[in-house]
């Protein structure tokens, strides 16, 4: 497999560092002329590096200086929507550029060629879509109202002809043309006709001519015809219509009800004159002339149309896209450059940028300067602040679906260790101890080799595997690990393989009694011996293997959990967590479950001469607090004396790790606040000093803070000692649960076995054992396999799935992650053209933001405010 093609493009060492830890940011202040505004913050989109702070928060929206410039970009775009929804009508194609470096690269070239500012081009683009959207509108209106013209002379054409042919039928003929009886009492020659027509819905048919019938007393004639039949199609009716034509004996009261019951029904009511032939002949000349129109309308629509979808100079971009894109951009400029702070004649802002990337910004400002022959931009490094910088987390494809794992539990903090570098492994792995199968997770591994090969057929056809495509690499892990478990386990759906020799063997004696031997230094290569399968004690055997082999991966877990707590605590310089959490906190695990898990592997390494003296591990630990360390019969692994040793050094260590977690660290806290207290009394003129001789460019900064200024709460002592009381209850009680919690490793491992082998039995085994014809059972066999891969595809492959995948969830969110994951960060979105315009590409809308990178940031609740960066959240997430 192609690593590069996999995804798989960065060099390990490379992906490490910058998953591990996010990278260092700095807060710069940028001061730009009002006049060249644009131009720099033009240039500051392509490069994708800093994100803004508002520092007009508090303000009123409207009164911003480039509002009014948002609401043209917002009304363009609403009339670029109305013309594509017209090209869509007219079945009108629009080409896409391939990705956004092309359509910058266009948009460049457009500039240079028009040798004027840049700005400008807005205001041209937005009188012409105006123009060409009032032309559509226009258009649009004169060709709905020609239509309906249109319609309205076919139908009155219509009904005039169905009204002459039967009044001419019953006046001439005097007979019965199959309507009804009841024509033949019309038909005096003394009394005169009268007709009435119109059009109404076919459904209406039956309840209009009961209504007729019972106004005019029977003395009337109702008469339909299908309308949709002889309706040319340009006149797109809305559902099926039909013509009525009512024959009755003149009279106005007769009249007057018959015409109430047809309004009732629709105003499209004709009355017929007496000169039929004359007003036809010139209705249907008008009809004519009104459909030459609409057909002439139309033609002019689409080559509008097709001059608005032409494509821009030499490339293959549709203008209607291309000023769609270009609209989109230059609103997120001005939306931007809304966030600056007017001061005279210049502009001045805050944004984070990471220091990696604070050079190229400075030397393309600099190198705009010499271009465009201006001066006043300004990018300047801010020290001295106490805002919470934000996290810069690199991903990549194969990284983006672990990464979006963890942040749905929540976002990491500012240089806060990523669990996503370490997800990467577990998550899967832990999937696949819980998943096991050879088979099942062959499957799920070639889900994921069609989805990482399939990537661009999938997406270009947008199939229903469209949206699995980012988590393609999630899916191959998934499987691989599965299957590797699998083999452990030597399950391969429910039957077990003998690929190598096994190390026991069954001897039958002269009373039939069977007795099963070992061989002699015999090791079977890997995995578990397939003769285990025809023991009676294979669950017990299995089940003990699969829960201290979960006790043992989730004390592991954790205890990484616990180190990268430590690693932390080093980075950000807290000396009170190292001593009064990390180190009591390793030694209470160690001591309680480390030393379980030594016990088990013991127990693995020992071999027992007698099997029913084997000693048990829980009752061990259980009398290591009820026995006082003493060591029973049944619980001598070590040797008893050793053990006892081992049971009164760790019982005392746990038991002293309680205080230790919970006293020193507020007490010392409380402390340190009273000497602050009297060295910011001791500082407070000097302070004041420094901070009236800032230099000029950091009066943004000063604004910015009078913004989010809050006044900080006072250091309480009750608060910290309650706080630390619940942080150690929580460890101490949350250590016991979480390794609990680990065994469900083993119930899902056990669940899937179990369910895998009762398919297998029902489905196979016993059709086999049945004594029938070979033909019955092939039918049956046919018949039962394809129910065994429906019921495996729907239970196992896609529940049981869902099942493991959740519960990995949950063994990374709450018995990993609380040990050292704060997770109180906000996602941070910088300026940047390629996150503005990627959602407008086709392609890249499954997974736009797998392309780009996760940015977030610290010190605040709200994901969407750039405000609130002064507070800290000290609820703990669960």
């Amino acid at each position: 497999i192609n690593a590069e093609y996999m995804g798989i493009h960065l060099i390990w060492k490379d992906t490490a560092s910058k998953m591990f830890r996010s990278e260092e940011m700095g807060l710069y202040s940028l001061v730009i002329s009002k006049d060249n505004a644009w131009d720099a913050m033009n240039e500051i989109g392509t490069k994708s590096s800093l994100h803004f702070l508002d520092l007009n928060a508090k303000g009123q929206v409207f009164n911003r200086p480039f509002t009014s410039y948002i609401k043209r970009c917002d009304e363009t775009e609403r009339r670029i929507k109305y013309i594509e929804g017209e090209c869509e009508k007219f079945e009108i194609k629009r080409s896409r550029p391939k990705n956004v470096s092309d359509f910058l690269n266009l948009v460049s070239r457009l500039q240079d060629e028009r040798r004027r500012a840049g700005s400008t081009l807005l205001d041209e683009y937005e009188a012409e879509i105006r123009g060409k959207e009032k032309f559509l509108t226009d258009q649009a209106k004169n060709y709905q109202s020609m239509k309906e013209k249109y319609l309205h002379l076919i139908q009155t054409k219509l009904v005039l002809d169905k009204s002459a042919e039967i009044e001419s039928k019953y006046r001439n003929e005097n007979r019965d043309i199959g309507v009804d009886d009841r024509a033949q009492a019309l038909l005096p020659g003394q009394i005169k006709l009268t007709s009435i027509s119109g059009v109404i819905d076919s459904d209406e048919c039956d309840r209009f001519k009961k209504l007729v019938f019972r106004v005019t007393r029977g003395n009337s004639l109702v008469s339909f015809f299908d309308l949709n039949m002889e309706v040319d199609p340009e006149t797109e009716l809305e559902g099926r219509k039909s013509i009525y034509v009512v024959l009755y004996r003149d009279g106005e009261a007769v009249k007057s009800r018959i015409i109430k019951v047809c309004d009732t029904f629709g105003k499209d009511r004709y009355e017929i004159p007496d000169n039929i032939a004359e007003v036809t002949k010139r209705t249907e000349l008008e009809a004519k002339e009104t459909k030459s129109l609409i057909i002439l309308t139309k033609k002019e629509r689409m080559k509008v149309l097709r001059e608005i979808v032409e494509a821009v100079g030499d490339s293959k971009i549709s203008k209607i896209i291309f000023q769609k894109w270009f609209i989109a951009k230059e609103k997120a400029i001005y939306t931007t450059l809304n966030m600056l702070r007017p001061e005279n004649t210049f502009l001045s802002g805050l944004c984070w940028c990471p220091l990696k990337s604070a050079d190229s910004i400075s030397q393309s400002l600099e190198n705009l300067k010499k271009e465009r022959s201006f001066v006043g931009a300004t990018f300047k490094k801010i020290d001295n602040h106490k805002l919470g910088p934000p996290s810069y987390v690199r991903v990549n494809e194969f990284t983006a679906p672990f990464q979006e794992i963890v942040s749905t539990y929540g976002t990491p903090s500012y240089r806060e260790v990523n669990p996503a570098f370490f997800t990467t492994v577990t998550f899967p792995f832990l999937f696949g101890v819980m998943f096991g199968d050879i088979m099942h997770g062959l499957v799920i591994f070639s889900i994921g080799l069609l989805l990482c090969f399939g990537k661009d057929m999938l997406l270009k056809n947008k199939s229903l595997f469209a949206s699995l495509v980012k988590a393609r690499y999630l899916f191959l892990l998934m499987g691989l690990f599965a299957t590797f478990c699998g083999v452990i386990y030597n399950d391969f759906a429910g039957l077990n393989l003998n690929i190598f020799p096994s190390c026991y063997h069954a001897l039958k004696n002269e009373d039939e009694h069977v007795t099963v031997n070992h061989t002699d230094n015999c090791l079977y290569p890997i995995g578990i011996d397939p003769f285990w399968k025809y023991s009676h004690k294979q669950l017990q055997f299995e089940n003990s293997f699969k829960m201290k082999l979960s006790v043992i991966l989730g004390v592991l877990q954790m205890t990484v959990g616990v180190i990268l707590k430590l690693v932390n605590s080093v980075h950000f310089r807290k000396t009170l967590d190292i001593i009064f959490e990390f180190i009591p906190q390793m030694i209470f695990l160690l001591a309680l479950f480390g030393y379980m898990d030594a016990m088990i592997i013991g127990k693995w390494l020992t071999k027992f001469e007698d099997t029913s003296k084997t000693p048990s591990v829980i009752p061990a630990i259980i009398n290591l607090f009820l026995g006082g360390g003493k060591v029973g019969e049944q619980e001598n692994i070590f040797g008893k004396d050793l053990q006892e040793q081992l049971n009164f050094i760790f019982l005392i260590l746990i038991i002293i790790t309680i205080p230790v977690m919970l006293l020193p660290k507020p007490i010392i806290l409380n402390c340190m606040h009273k000497n602050q207290i009297h060295e910011d009394q001791a500082q407070a003129l000097p302070e004041k000093a420094s901070i009236e001789s800032e230099p000029v460019p950091e009066i943004g900064l000063k604004a910015y803070l009078s913004l989010v200024a809050k006044k900080e709460e006072e250091f309480s002592f009750s608060e910290a000692f309650v706080h630390q009381l619940i942080e150690t209850i929580e460890y101490a009680l949350g250590t016991i649960s979480n390794t609990a919690s680990y065994l469900r490793l083993w119930a899902l491992s056990l669940a899937h076995a179990e369910l895998s082998e009762v398919f297998i039995d029902y489905s196979f085994v016993k059709i086999i054992s049945m004594r029938a014809p070979p033909f019955f059972n092939f039918l049956i066999l046919l018949y039962t396999y394809t129910m065994l891969a429906g019921i495996t595809f729907g239970v196992l492959l896609c529940m049981d799935v869902l099942e493991c995948f959740l519960h990995t969830l949950r063994l990374h969110w709450v018995e990993f992650q609380n040990k050292f994951y704060k997770a109180e960060g906000y996602k941070f979105n910088p300026f940047s053209y390629e996150t503005t315009l990627s959602s407008y590409t086709e392609e890249q809308q499954a997974f736009t933001s797998y392309h780009t990178c996760l940015l977030y940031t610290s010190d605040a609740a709200d994901e969407r405010s750039s405000v609130d960066l002064g507070g800290r959240r000290i609820i703990k997430k669960k």
